[in-house]
């Protein structure tokens, strides 16, 4: 099961699959918005996917504080070891490692 949690308030709107197959086939520019939207989430998902095989967690952790440093300072430790793939605890190990 996939969990999303809201970081800050937040506006759901959902649109059920008959409709938005509409709003694309009446209005195309909704088409090639989305498509690049798609896009651009897969390149992004399958980079993580290669950091998470290919980077030590170290590594991985590092490059997380570069790309959203200013998510580093609102997330809970527990929330990005789950983004990382690990444990709360190994993160905090990393951390004590990098500070020395």
């Amino acid at each position: 099961m996939t969990y999303i949690e809201a970081l800050e308030d937040t506006c759901i709107l959902q649109l059920s699959k008959v409709h938005f197959d509409k709003l694309l086939l009446e209005i195309p520019k909704f088409e090639k918005f989305f498509r690049v939207l798609m896009q651009n989430a897969y390149t992004r998902e399958q980079l993580r996917v290669i950091e998470k095989l290919t980077l030590s967690t170290e590594d991985r952790y590092e490059s997380f504080l570069n790309k959203y440093p200013h998510m580093a300072r609102t997330l809970t430790q527990k929330q990005i070891a789950s983004y990382l793939g690990v444990t709360p605890e190994h993160l905090s190990a990393i951390k004590k490692v990098k500070k020395t």
